[in-house]
């Protein structure tokens, strides 16, 4: 009975010191802290720590480690791991420190409670911060792992992996997979990455043309890669690949990169023949397209490949016709 009444005030003492009042009072509360977990053993007292320590939102190294252990502690519960993923976060606000544990934990934990608390505070730390290019990347792999691993999924886990993803990012996660032909030993995942890609590309497709000198040179070498060994690929692959540049050839900056990675399109066996013709037809009634191919069956007339699909393609007129600005039945 006694043990029970103690317990009880305990706890209650717990909660009361997130009034922290002066930035010292703070301080002080959360050194308190520290020593009520090293000092006891019970869940109880561990929650209402986690808890208290996320209200009162103050950096504090010591109170920090102790939280990232009971984040990281597998012998912990997971109500007790996802308070103390919660209070990092909550911490995380002010201070960017927390996050390297955060991180850390999406490498071991499964429980789908716990890993929602880690993605919202990880989302108010990070987000919070401007980041660049490899950090971004490294975020986005993490999360990716999660998935291969657990195949956890949520409306949070792609709010926060979609907020990292840029065109830098998706684009060298694209190119990696290619160069470790997952398009042949996994193409699920290889499917995913080509979609979130090709998604991004489309719905930021205005910021992607206005900055197109530099994105430029990036989409080039990643449909050359994808058109290039275009039989191993999965036929909707290259049909959205395929799609997309169409969509892409709409503004004239693009139109020598959309007409250049069709025309380049390895298809020795002819199995994307007729999808590449029918791609083609829709990217010639672009007037700026048919103006670069002009330009270079008329001033590289040495051009095999024009040549060649001029060769292949001649009984079909339209084609012709877009292509030289020909009216006729």
């Amino acid at each position: 009975m006694f043990l029970w009444i103690f317990s009880c005030i305990s706890s209650h003492h717990i909660l009361t010191l997130a009034d922290g009042g002066s930035a010292e009072q703070k301080q002080k509360n959360a050194q308190e802290l520290v020593q009520i977990i090293e000092n006891t053993e019970s869940v109880r007292h561990y929650y209402f720590v986690a808890e208290t320590a996320g209200k009162l939102k103050v950096p504090n190294t010591d109170l920090e480690e102790k939280l990232s252990f009971m984040l990281l502690s597998r012998s912990n519960r997971p109500e007790i791991r996802a308070k103390a993923a919660w209070a990092l976060g909550e911490i995380g606000r002010t201070e960017g420190r927390v996050y390297k544990t955060l991180l850390s934990s999406l490498s071991s934990e499964s429980n789908p409670m716990v890993l929602q608390s880690i993605l919202e505070a990880i989302a108010k730390v990070y987000l919070s911060r401007s980041h660049n290019t490899q950090e971004d990347l490294t975020l986005v792999r993490r999360l990716d792992e999660l998935h291969s691993r657990t195949g956890y999924q949520s409306p949070f886990f792609t709010y926060l992996h979609r907020s990292v993803e840029s065109m830098e990012v998706l684009s060298i996660l694209l190119l990696e997979a290619i160069e470790q032909k997952k398009h042949i030993e996994n193409p699920d995942e290889y499917y995913r990455i080509v979609l979130n890609f090709l998604w991004f590309c489309t719905e930021h497709q205005i910021p992607l043309v206005n900055r197109f000198s530099e994105n430029k040179e990036t989409l080039s070498q990643v449909f050359s890669k994808i058109l290039q060994d275009a039989k191993k690929q999965d036929p909707s692959v290259i049909f959205l690949s395929l799609w997309f540049l169409v969509l892409l050839s709409e503004d004239p900056n693009m139109a020598d990169l959309t007409g250049t990675s069709i025309i380049n399109m390895d298809d020795e066996d002819g199995t994307y023949s007729t999808l590449k013709t029918i791609f083609l037809s829709n990217l010639l009634t672009n007037t700026t397209v048919r103006d670069y191919f002009r330009n270079i069956g008329f001033q590289h007339i040495e051009d095999e490949r024009l040549l060649t699909f001029l060769a292949n393609h001649h009984d079909r007129r339209d084609i012709i016709q877009y292509l030289y600005g020909i009216a006729g039945k």
